[in-house]
């Protein structure tokens, strides 16, 4: 063999190994637990040694007692045939002449220094089929689930893409995103380049890779005219055509970026991932975006597939159902319509093609959501370039699923009346909005007037809170998710609503894990479908799922103001956490508390402004200029019963007298302590002083502390506790056989509660 060539296919032997590493295979020594066979390794092994003899495949792999797997390496790309005959050459050998099995074989042809093919083949019946994954021939080398599930359907084909490992996809769109920068490929292009790529891998998997900067993009832009010249998308290949940087100086490191990201899009078989369930492109893109720094301002929010699939549940999109997404992104919730509609085996091929319609106003993410449904199988699909505001659809459609950009001046609830104008008398729409929308109670905001015209036209039939951190780190707002029926009017006297906090356990939180925990996802999904589709009402679940009808006063539409907190016969209140003792007015005793939960047999609601006589605002001023001193300031800290610092006693406007409480009203929630001395109190907190009446129940007021602290999950930041929501708080009690208020049950178990935590 040319010295030349032997030296290339010894570079690649490094590179495969290094490919399986990734991958989950063990590569280290055979004696040290591996499974990898080099070609000097392979004498080791009795049997392999007699089916082979002198013969030496690059890899053979041992996948089990019995079952192996052979990899032959070429330097050429154009012998990418001959590695596959000779790997299938060495696999007949070894099931003619031992007892051991060889039905997988890959040939590997080129250099890691330029490109590289791979192609795998199995064995079934008497023929090496080509192996598919998701119906698409496999690109790169596959992982060990994978490998098992080869082996145990017989079939030479995977149906199911494995995403492995999410952090090692992440890791691969993070190194595509610096192979593009260092390409000198401008941040703004790096969508349209990839959409490119994609679009000629489609027409062409095994896309020759010249060096010469201009052939290799005249051959990408060839075939990504021609995929969507198939679908009738011509017009759409301006927005991505790829078009070389005026420096002849970038020519060289351009192309080598244009074919590394190639290989390493082979690498993740990409096209069985793109229809695999996965929105791929959504997620290359919001790297993309977050290295940009534009996500935020475009604002462009990227819905996390679960959610998607979870909304397409809600819906139930069936085969026949024309879905409509008025700002569809990437094609987020178009793609999860399409593929429930496909795993749905009564639709599976019965789909209705064409009957999704989506609207985005970038023109380069309005082709990548034709890129994602071309993959799916669905290339004529009405994407639409434009503004969702100004736009006409010619269809009126049975579902939107929808969640309009957040950053733009146009309200959200603008792009939910887009769409109900384009929807069918009884249809449904799933929209994402953020909190104010659903929550704003002020006469001056246009959110409350819209929910009231809103409701004079449409049911609506559920509202979910969503997890806080959903859309983290691109956007930090509060979101929840609405479900309409649609030009049919809300009857407030009749009409209930399904009342949701979603408890996400896939939501990704600051630190970008991926929480293992077991959510309510399916849960709040099977109550809202059979509510839907039956009218029945579900079993309310504490803290989670209500249904009820709307408060037609506040019209205020959040899951916190109607789900119940509370059993009808337990109640649950720490008093322990209440009352910290502040010593000689100079610092706080740490004490060291128990969290026991207090068991009320009986208990009624009683509302929190009933027991007090004054509630206004703190007005003592604020810590930066008040000089320090002994008396403490009370601030929306959850912490040190709310002291954040210590003023100076003669500067202050407002002393507050002992035995008063005070509740944070601009924090994360509404937190309550109960103050035995004298304090001061900034304007963010209200400050509520006892009735005459109850203040001879010494313990009263640190009880109705634990009472209103146990309403803290209804608020967060997004929702805030304020002057309105004061009015309007109930809190549970505890009552005698008259129902009045038992304060002799109350001053003994904070008697015991507090004794419990010396």
């Amino acid at each position: 063999m040319n010295k030349k060539i032997k030296d290339s296919e010894f570079r690649l032997y490094g590179f495969i190994l290094d490919k399986l590493k990734e991958l989950g295979w063990r590569t280290q020594s055979l004696k040290n637990g591996g499974q990898v066979f080099a070609q000097n390794e392979l004498a080791n092994d009795p049997q392999l040694k007699l089916a082979l003899g002198l013969k030496r495949p690059e890899y053979i792999v041992k996948l089990n007692e019995r079952e192996y797997w052979t990899i032959e390496a070429k330097s050429a790309i154009s012998d990418l045939d001959l590695a596959v005959e000779e790997a299938i050459g060495y696999a007949g050998d070894i099931n003619n002449k031992s007892e051991l099995n060889c039905k997988i074989i890959t040939g590997i042809a080129g250099s890691p220094d330029s490109t590289y093919h791979i192609e795998t083949k199995c064995l079934v019946g008497e023929s090496w089929n080509t192996l598919t994954i998701n119906g698409r021939r496999a690109t790169g080398f596959i992982s060990p689930k994978q490998m098992d599930s080869l082996i145990m359907n017989g079939t030479g084909r995977l149906d199911e893409y494995d995403m492995g490992d999410y952090e090692r996809f992440k890791s691969k769109t993070q190194n595509i995103n610096k192979i593009l920068h260092d390409g000198a490929i401008n941040k703004r292009d790096r969508a349209s380049v990839m959409a490119c790529i994609l679009l000629a891998l489609a027409e062409d998997e095994k896309l020759s890779l010249s060096r010469n900067a201009t052939r290799l993009i005249n051959d990408i832009n060839t075939r990504a005219v021609a995929t969507l010249e198939k679908h009738n998308k011509r017009e759409y290949f301006d927005q991505i055509k790829i078009t070389l940087p005026p420096s002849q100086d970038n020519h060289i490191k351009y192309s080598a970026a244009l074919s590394k990201t190639i290989d390493l899009l082979r690498d993740l078989n990409i096209a069985s991932a793109i229809d695999s369930g996965i929105d791929v492109l959504g997620e290359f893109y919001e790297q993309f975006l977050k290295y940009a720094n534009d996500a935020n301002e475009l604002g462009i929010v990227f819905t996390p597939r679960h959610i998607t699939e979870w909304a397409a549940k809600l819906l139930d999109i069936k085969y026949d159902d024309i879905v409509f997404d008025p700002a569809c992104g990437t094609g987020g919730f178009l793609v999860a319509a399409l593929d429930k509609v496909k795993k749905d085996e009564n639709n599976r091929d019965t789909f209705k093609s064409g009957n999704f319609y989506g609207i985005d106003n970038d023109p380069v993410i309005a082709t990548l959501a034709i890129v994602n449904m071309i993959f799916r199988g669905d290339g004529s699909s009405n994407i639409i370039e434009g503004d969702s505001l100004n736009s006409e659809l010619d269809v009126k459609v049975d579902k939107v699923l929808m969640n309009p950009p957040f950053a733009r001046e146009d309200f959200e609830w603008k792009f939910v009346d887009v769409a109900l104008k384009f929807i069918k008398d009884g249809g449904l729409l799933f929209a994402i909005l953020p909190t104010s929308v659903m929550t704003s109670g002020d006469n001056k905001r246009q959110e409350l007037s819209w929910r009231r015209n809103m409701l004079k036209e449409h049911t609506l039939k559920a509202v979910i809170t969503l997890p806080e951190d959903l859309f983290y780190p691109n956007v930090s707002k509060g979101t929840h998710a609405i479900i309409l029926q649609c030009h049919r009017p809300h009857n407030t006297s009749t009409d209930k609503v399904i009342w949701a906090i979603l408890k996400d356990d896939e939501v990704r939180t600051k630190t970008q894990n991926i929480s293992q925990a077991k959510g309510n996802m399916d849960t709040v999904a099977k109550a809202i479908g059979n509510y839907i589709a039956t009218q029945t009402v579900p079993d309310s679940v504490r803290k989670e799922l209500d249904c009820s009808l709307l408060d037609i006063e506040s019209l205020e539409c959040a899951p916190e103001v109607f789900i119940s907190q509370h059993d009808t016969e337990n109640y649950h209140c720490d008093v322990s956490f209440v009352k910290n003792n502040l010593v000689d007015g100079k610092s706080i005793i740490d004490r060291k508390r128990k969290e026991k939960e207090l068991r009320l047999p009986k208990c009624g609601l009683f509302n929190l402004t009933t027991f007090f006589k004054s509630i206004k605002k703190g007005d003592s001023g604020r810590a930066k200029i008040l000089p320090s001193g002994h008396l403490p300031l009370i601030s929306t800290s959850e912490f040190n019963n709310g002291i954040s610092n210590f003023v100076d006693k003669n500067s202050v406007k407002i002393i507050y007298p002992p035995r008063t409480i005070t509740i944070s009203s601009n924090g994360g929630s509404c937190c309550a302590f109960y103050h035995d001395y004298e304090y001061a109190a900034n304007p963010d907190v209200f400050v509520l002083h006892i009735k005459d009446e109850y203040k001879e129940y010494e313990n009263f007021g640190i009880f109705i502390c634990a009472a209103i602290n146990g309403e803290k999950w209804r608020y967060n930041y997004y929702r805030k506790f304020n002057s309105r929501r004061l009015s309007k708080l109930e809190i549970r009690l505890p009552v005698n056989d008259l129902q009045e208020i038992d304060f002799d049950f109350i001053d003994e178990i904070v008697k015991t509660q507090l004794t419990n935590t010396n």
